[in-house]
């Protein structure tokens, strides 16, 4: 194919979404034909399950993609951090977490004091010092001068790019996954259907300070006050730590 063919598929006129930077290619098994990806709305998490793909044309009379089968059998699932620590009894989870069922149970203590988002301020916290969390109810948050606009994984992506590295936790065993992570990656297993993922990952440092995104996003009035960091790091001392504004996302 020619660089001008390669720039485009047969299926980019009909295609009305944000284009990707980094665009993945995907062979039709039968024609032989090259389509992008996001033309067929497929992820590559989809790709990685396909047997052999039909494009639509050869689907009419071949029938359609054909895909990896996947167990539906229900898979015990192994806490290994309990496995580690020598409880085998607790190793093994049936149906879910082992400490959800203590989140669950939980009514309150009385030791969250509630306030309004104007009540939360600098002279509140040196009278005070705070000495228990502090809740705010959205209802209540005038004043708290906090500004966070409406975004999900495709703005962030569109944002970072897809090849933005990140850590991901396994839930289950609360430890990193091995596998290396990158921001296009995790769209498309966020945006998988529940059946096509079979653990619970989340994302808890995902700094986001120095996107666009990020830029749109103001924090509290008081966090601004008492940020450590942006009051006592020395504007002429480099490597100041960027610690800020995390977006956290679990599936």
């Amino acid at each position: 194919m020619s660089d001008e063919e390669w720039s485009s598929c047969s299926r980019c006129a009909e295609y009305q979404g944000t284009v990707p930077l980094k665009q993945t290619w995907i062979s039709c098994d039968i024609c032989s034909k090259w389509y992008h990806a996001h033309c067929l709305s497929l992820t590559r998490h989809d790709i990685s399950r396909i047997k052999e793909y039909h494009c639509p044309e050869c689907a009419a009379e071949h029938g359609g993609t054909v895909w990896m089968r996947s167990s539906g059998r229900k898979r015990n699932k192994v806490d290994y951090k309990a496995l580690d620590e020598g409880d085998v009894d607790d190793a093994i989870i049936q149906t879910e977490h082992p400490h959800i069922a203590a989140f669950k149970e939980w009514a309150g203590d009385g030791t969250i004091d509630e306030l309004a988002g104007d009540e939360l301020t600098l002279e509140y916290a040196l009278r005070t010092r705070i000495p228990k969390p502090v809740k705010i109810p959205s209802a209540r948050t005038q004043g708290l001068g906090f500004t966070i606009p409406k975004f999900d994984v495709d703005d962030l992506v569109s944002s970072m790019g897809e090849d933005h590295y990140m850590e991901v936790m396994d839930v289950l065993t609360q430890n990193g996954s091995r596998d290396k992570w990158q921001l296009g990656k995790w769209r498309d297993y966020f945006k998988s259907s529940e059946e096509a993922r079979e653990r619970i990952f989340n994302v808890l440092s995902l700094e986001i300070s120095n996107c666009s995104v990020g830029e749109a996003i103001k924090r509290p009035t008081y966090v601004e006050q008492v940020d450590l960091v942006d009051k006592l790091w020395p504007d002429e001392l480099s490597g100041k730590p960027i610690v800020q504004k995390y977006c956290l996302m679990g599936v």
